[in-house]
């Protein structure tokens, strides 16, 4: 499928993804303006982040044969989960609220929120897409059960990325390191908690996005 007649075919979720973007790209560039402080430009490196696993699976969709070759599928896949914790990750971004001046605070929430809500639903269009790709070659209860794991890794993405502070990177990078660390916190109060309350999230929303 050409990439023009798949934007054309689901319209409305790239429109609704547009106008995301452009809400908190405008509402990023006021703040900058009204405060002369660039403080939450990272949101936007964040969000290019976030929007990864979702241009993976369009250009999945756009050429179909990547998935057909199974050392390619199995890179891909892996290199989509790799990615997926970003698109829930800005929502933990509400952290530096407290940062925030108290006259600040009520636009900083929603410039936050803007951009937290754009990537996660980049995050759940790209986890249904590539449940339907998961769907050629497993059973319909195995990819359910796949994608429900995939939503708690997503979880243990985002702690181990806000309070560890690794990078999608140093999975490719210090595999070795990431998993020495990522074990000796697993057991952690916080950790449980970011990736399970994480997960349930994606979870919820994912069944609440509208069948296609």
């Amino acid at each position: 499928m050409k990439a023009k007649d798949l934007i054309y075919q689901r319209f409305s979720e790239f429109r609704i993804l547009f106008w995301g973007l452009c809400l908190s790209a405008l509402l990023l560039a006021l703040r900058i303006k009204l405060s002369h402080s660039f403080f939450f430009l990272f949101l936007g490196w964040n969000l290019i982040l976030g929007f990864i696993p979702f241009w993976i699976t369009f250009l999945l969709q756009v050429y179909p044969g990547l998935w057909a070759k199974t050392y390619l599928r199995f890179l891909i896949f892996s290199l989509w989960l790799l990615f997926l914790p970003n698109a829930p990750y800005i929502l933990t971004d509400f952290i530096h609220l407290r940062l925030s001046k108290p006259i600040e605070a009520p636009f900083d929430t929603l410039l936050v929120a803007s951009f937290a809500a754009t990537a996660w639903l980049a995050g759940l269009y790209s986890l249904r897409d590539m449940k339907r790709f998961l769907l050629l070659e497993y059973p319909e209860k195995a990819v359910r059960m796949m994608i429900y794991a995939m939503c708690f890794l997503a979880g243990l993405g985002v702690y181990l990325g806000r309070f560890i502070r690794f990078n999608s990177w140093d999975f490719i990078l210090n595999p070795l390191e990431v998993a020495t660390i990522t074990l000796r916190n697993f057991s952690s109060p916080l950790c449980i908690f970011t990736t399970i309350s994480i997960g349930l999230l994606m979870m919820y929303t994912l069944n609440s996005l509208p069948k296609k």
